[in-house]
């Protein structure tokens, strides 16, 4: 699926720019949506700072690269052998982000349930921590399987279009993380920013709706 907005160049790309462009705005509403790897990440900076964020944000992103090669294996078969199935993920991936969309809108502040973790007494302890909660992630297996193929221009191949959606999540999810690490680091407690945890809930959730429903508009109509 292409959206319709800069289809007549740009295709030279190995995924359409407008799908770029879509992804990017979603991935970074899924990451400004205060989840386990913000907490982890969060709770790490509050008690090492920058540093002790570190560990935590790699083995965030690593746990992103295992996530990107499982879906590679299973998205290209289904795009090549089972066309239906891939078509219909793509509109459980629209009712998904619509439904996270909604829960996220009308989400409670989280900022005062965080506190400090044990600091992580090196940049691997942070790692483990980091990949073990974004591979226990359910929301991520979502993601991967349901919301990912939406982005997907199937009349391309499969497999260059995950790399690149890929090097967009490690954009998004690093800077994502880092702000929140800065910001607890600089601040000594998320507790007292409670409001603005609670705004960005709204931004996000208002995001992902409407990315849906455009999604879901050129999937029915496109």
């Amino acid at each position: 699926m292409a959206l319709p907005l800069y289809s007549c160049s740009m295709s030279w790309l190995p995924i359409p720019l407008e799908n770029m462009i879509a992804f990017v705005v979603t991935d970074l509403a899924f990451c400004l949506i205060p989840g386990p790897a913000v907490m982890v990440t969060v709770s790490h900076a509050l008690s090492g700072g920058m540093r002790g964020a570190a560990g935590p944000i790699l083995g965030i992103n690593f746990g992103n690269f295992i996530w990107y090669g499982l879906s590679a294996i299973g998205l290209i078969a289904l795009a090549s052998q089972a066309p239906v199935i891939f078509a219909v993920m793509q509109f459980v991936g629209t009712a998904y982000l619509i439904y996270m969309g909604y829960r996220r809108f009308v989400a409670p502040d989280f900022a005062s349930s965080i506190g400090p973790a044990a600091p992580a007494k090196t940049l691997a302890g942070g790692f483990a921590n980091g990949i073990a909660v974004h591979m226990a992630n359910p929301k991520a297996l979502l993601f991967y399987t349901a919301v990912l193929p939406q982005f997907l221009d199937t009349q391309r191949p499969i497999g260059p279009q995950i790399l690149v959606l890929m090097v967009l999540t490690i954009f998004t999810e690093t800077t994502s993380l880092t702000i929140y690490s800065y910001i607890s680091a600089k601040g000594g407690s998320l507790a007292q920013a409670k409001g603005q945890t609670l705004l960005l809930n709204r931004i996000a959730g208002s995001i992902l709706i409407a990315v849906a429903l455009s999604l879901a508009f050129f999937n029915i109509w496109g």
